[in-house]
């Protein structure tokens, strides 16, 4: 994640101009912000959310259904799958292990003391004035990741209002993609993402997954609120970079010694330590906070959605999204909506990997996938090159496009009449894998990650050991040509590069 991405904020306000898509401006844009004035009102805040659901027990996670040989982690993967099934009141799972029939209480933020502020009172009237509508229809996407996220919230005793930090990053949808290459409902950078357990390559990328995303972007704010002793700085760093905000902190440290660390972000974001973007996203965040424990009161509509439920699976190299269709009896969209991170239509070539499938397949998938013949299970098949074949002439003997047999062929970097090496062998998807994959750019592209011009401009989660390595440099020339004497750096600083 990087300071340069969009926010909620940039597509608000150029809502009449792009109303597709909320990250269509760019992240530097000023955002003005008003004063309040003295007609302002401050709505009085719950300090809690109360829920009295029945008793019903929240099941556990277990492992998968499959073979028992097949019970290892597959490749560049050490967590254990999940299983998620939801009772039948999904407020349910926002409640201990077992709800006791009386009303509890969750700790939430405390929003009261900032409720005045300026620009949080700006933001609680753009929600619910000229982007109420579009509020409500986030908001309504959210419900059905929300008991999910909560529950890994209280997990991890982080406030429950953090899940509106995915309104703001994405609007809560899962494909999301920024113009700094953030991906995701939680808008990760494809280094952040792989430092934080997450697979991201040309096969899959699980930031496009909810449920591996969101466990990944909880570990990351729980890391950060241990660091600077404060959700909403956490926050701050989550958007704008851990070396800006402890670098802010470090110049302020005098006059905010006596501050509680949550109002030491509003005293930073006085300054101009902060990008405009990271100054707006708590009061962001706050505001939208606000917005949801009440929407009635701001106008705002929410339609519950249900929440999102399945079995995991383990499911075999090249096995085609159409085949775990057909062994789950329901279509390819099913299998898709439940595995954004499955990019090519079909499992990787680099090993089995887990899937999520409907609720009740777990059960049945292993003798399902196995009644079909190999030809229906297999995603893509393995051509021997011969001698003078090229990748024009095996695609146009396979019968699908150039473009689409190179998918499948990544590291195949010869032109289309070039001759391919006798003997080695080369992918063809089948056209039930065409059709159910995703058009997605390139997870690997990184906006800002190696030097243009011989300059490079720090991102979030950068160190001066990764810089070097991916601008093949070492650590020691960055020092010495930028007159760095430690190792802080901070995120939009730019350095000299010379390779």
């Amino acid at each position: 994640m990087v300071v340069r991405r969009t926010t909620l904020l940039a597509g608000l306000l150029l809502a009449a101009c792009a109303p597709h898509n909320i990250s269509s401006a760019p992240a530097h844009a000023p955002s003005p912000v008003p004063q309040a004035t003295a007609t302002d009102t401050v709505r009085p805040i719950p300090a809690t959310v109360q829920f009295s659901p029945p008793q019903v027990p929240v099941p556990p996670a277990r492992n998968a259904i499959a073979p028992e040989s097949l019970l290892v982690p597959p490749p560049q993967r050490t967590s254990t799958p999940d299983v998620y099934h939801v009772p039948d009141r999904a407020v349910a799972l926002m409640a201990p292990d077992t709800v006791p029939a009386d009303t509890i209480e969750f700790p939430m933020l405390s929003l009261d003391q900032y409720a005045s502020h300026d620009r949080v009172q700006y933001y609680l009237k753009l929600f619910s004035g000229d982007a109420r509508e579009r509020i409500g229809e986030r908001l309504t996407a959210g419900t059905r990741y929300d008991p999910y996220i909560r529950g890994k919230l209280r997990a991890a005793g982080i406030p429950e209002d953090m899940t509106y930090l995915a309104l703001i990053e994405s609007g809560y949808n899962p494909h999301d993609y920024s113009s700094a290459a953030a991906v995701g409902m939680w808008q990760f950078m494809t280094t952040t993402a792989k430092d934080y357990g997450l697979r991201v390559d040309w096969w899959v990328d699980e930031r496009r997954d909810p449920m591996r995303a969101t466990d990944a972007a909880i570990h990351y704010l729980n890391d950060l609120r241990g660091k600077f002793g404060s959700i909403y700085l956490a926050a701050a760093a989550y958007n704008g970079g851990e070396g800006r905000v402890s670098r802010g902190l470090s110049r302020l440290a005098v006059d905010l010694k006596a501050k509680e660390p949550d109002d030491q972000f509003f005293s930073l974001a006085s300054t101009n330590l902060l990008r405009a973007e990271t100054k707006n996203y708590v009061p962001q965040l706050i505001a939208a906070a606000i917005i949801a424990r009440d929407p009635r009161a701001y106008g705002i509509r929410i339609d519950t959605l249900a929440p999102i439920a399945f079995d995991s699976v383990f499911v075999p190299r090249l096995t085609g999204v159409s085949a775990v269709a057909k062994a789950c009896n329901t279509g390819a969209k099913d299998i898709l909506d439940l595995n954004g991170q499955i990019l090519r239509g079909m499992t990787p070539p680099d090993g089995s990997v887990w899937m999520r499938v409907p609720v009740g397949c777990g059960a049945t998938f292993d003798g399902g996938l196995a009644a079909l013949d190999s030809a229906d299970r297999r995603g893509a098949s393995f051509h021997t090159v011969k001698k003078g074949e090229t990748p024009a002439s095996i695609a146009q003997k396979a019968g699908i496009s150039l473009a689409n047999w190179r998918k499948y062929n990544p590291k195949v970097k010869a032109t289309s009449g070039t001759p391919l090496t006798t003997g080695s062998q080369v992918l063809i998807p089948t056209r039930e894998t065409l059709g159910a994959a995703r058009d997605v750019p390139d997870p690997g592209i990184e906006r800002y990650g190696t030097a243009v011009g011989g300059v490079y401009e720090v991102r979030k989660g950068d160190t001066l050991g990764k810089i070097a390595e991916r601008n093949h440099t070492t650590v020691a020339a960055i020092k010495k040509n930028n007159h760095i004497k430690g190792d802080v750096i901070t995120v939009g600083q730019k350095l000299r590069i010379a390779r």
